[in-house]
């Protein structure tokens, strides 16, 4: 047994944190080193599921299969292992055992945080859950004080930034104004506030839009719905999980052509051209790629036909989409910052459609509640205000020009997290940023090491000890609002704290 006498500070106790903490266990178990000193700091005290898996509704589940969300030793199917073994999470009501809801997920990761701290126990080390908001943090050589709003400092030699995700900031104006919700957990806010009878304009259409519907639906709300976003695209849906062998987007590819780039960066146009190719290969046919990008047919035809497709097996593009996600954050970090903003303003939205698709029985939902005439789709460009006699107007411009007004009393921002840290609303990151320890990224989050996710100064130079995992890292690792992403870098995260 080694002692090392490392003292870990993470800011931020939700699923990220909480399986961070659990990886400097199980990695210190490994390796024998005992004197670990783990500090889990949580604003509002409920360390570890995080909020979207705390809801009490179990119509909200999961949007990733249960078999791809382990946790433990790195196995996938951990988290099926532990549904198997407990008889008390009852599965009588759920529509789809592959997709369970989230707040049982909620439940294992409460298990994941009482296993790391008993591991912890057991070699000799600990884990300390604290209660209370971070609000600076000083760097005194190669450590670190971490200070809390009650006037508290917490001294460690790393410390890790997982603060989770902040509401966006569009319609931030509206916020405070009766009638509007800037985020749709936690669900009481939602279900306290909103009369089952008045309409309600739920701002997005994506998945987070989606669970917003499925608060209002299972609360018994029988007013009129209506989604309202940008294109009025729905995310795909689920089909069957299978195996596949990329072609084309692998890690190969990408490595040749950037050794054959003078700027040490592949373009967006070859990226771009990459998945087309995978996909057509994937599908064995070529795709009419207007029509992925801008769809002709109704919300409902085209959910009907989804729906369908998923049913009956496998999804050719998806199991594409799937095999390549590992490597999304490699190509992400390939591409230049200038390429990576042209993808986000043209592209963004429609990977997303594809990239992250529903479980069919949502998309089910969805499809009678929009057949009953209850939900509406609408897309366009808007401007909000506050209607005269209470309420709200929103003047929308649809994609052809036709503008029309939309009056409604109630409308809830189902948009998705905010990725520019200088709009988060939180007291640390914004002194951290006044005092340059963090450097704002253009493509959102923070400047961190791909590899490690350490943060670096303006100069580019890693700051040892600090560490940034999650939404946080946006800019360098593209895709982290999900468990896996976030399990990866936990995992380099605790092996640079180790090292």
């Amino acid at each position: 047994m080694h002692n090392r006498n490392i003292s870990v500070a993470i800011i931020g106790a939700g699923a990220s944190g909480t399986i961070l903490a659990y990886q400097i266990m199980e990695k210190a178990s490994q390796r024998s080193d005992s004197g670990v000193k783990v500090y889990l700091i949580e604003k509002d005290g409920d360390h570890g599921p995080g909020l979207a898996y705390k809801t009490p509704l179990s119509a909200h589940i999961l949007n990733m299969r249960a078999d791809t969300l382990g946790v433990l030793n790195g196995d996938p199917l951990d988290f099926v292992r532990w549904l198997k073994g407990h008889d008390d999470v009852s599965k009588a009501s759920w529509g789809d055992l592959n997709y369970p809801p989230r707040n049982v997920y909620g439940r294992y990761l409460d298990t994941v945080l009482d296993l790391a701290v008993k591991k912890a126990a057991l070699g000799s080390s600990s884990i300390e859950l604290i209660t209370g908001e971070a609000v600076d943090i000083d760097k005194n050589g190669r450590a670190f004080s971490v200070k809390m709003s009650d006037g508290g400092v917490i001294n460690a030699n790393s410390v890790i930034l997982a603060p989770g995700n902040f509401p966006g900031a569009f319609l931030s104006e509206l916020n405070g104004t009766k009638g509007y919700f800037p985020y749709p957990w936690p669900v009481s806010e939602i279900i306290e506030n909103i009369p089952m009878d008045q309409p309600v304009c739920i701002m997005g259409a994506g998945l987070s839009a989606i669970d917003t519907l499925i608060t209002l639906l299972e609360n018994g709300h029988r007013e009129k719905i209506t989604f309202l976003s940008r294109n009025g695209l729905l995310p795909k849906v689920q089909g069957a999980a299978f195996d596949y062998q990329l072609k084309y987007v692998n890690k190969e590819t990408i490595d040749r052509f950037l050794s054959e780039s003078d700027k040490n960066s592949i373009s967006f146009d070859l990226v771009k051209r990459l998945y087309m190719d995978e996909m057509e290969a994937a599908a064995g046919n070529k795709i009419n790629w207007l029509d992925i990008f801008n769809p002709q047919e109704s919300a409902t035809r085209i959910l009907e036909k989804d729906i369908s497709r998923a049913e009956a097996g496998v999804i050719s593009y998806q199991a594409a989409l799937t095999a390549s996600g590992p490597l999304t954050g490699y190509i992400w970090n390939s591409m230049s910052i200038d390429d990576r903003m042209r993808f986000d303003r043209e592209y963004k939205t429609v990977w997303a459609v594809y990239r992250h698709p529903m479980p069919v029985i949502n998309a089910k939902k969805i499809l009678n509640t929009l057949k009953s005439g209850q939900l509406d789709i609408q897309q366009g460009r808007t401007s909000v205000k506050a209607g005269s006699k209470g309420g709200f107007e929103i003047d929308v411009i649809t994609r052809l020009g036709v503008p029309f007004v939309l009056k409604t009393p109630y409308i809830i921002n189902a948009t998705g997290q905010e990725i520019d840290v200088t709009k988060f609303e939180s007291k640390l990151i914004k002194r951290l940023i006044n005092k340059g320890l963090i450097i704002a990224h253009p493509n959102g989050g923070i400047f961190v090491d791909f590899c490690t996710s350490c943060v670096k100064e303006k100069s580019g130079k890693d700051i040892h000890g600090l560490y940034a995992l999650g939404e946080i890292t946006r800019g360098v690792h593209f895709f982290t609002n999900g468990i896996v992403p976030n399990m990866v870098s936990s995992g380099r995260i605790a092996d640079a704290i180790l090292a």
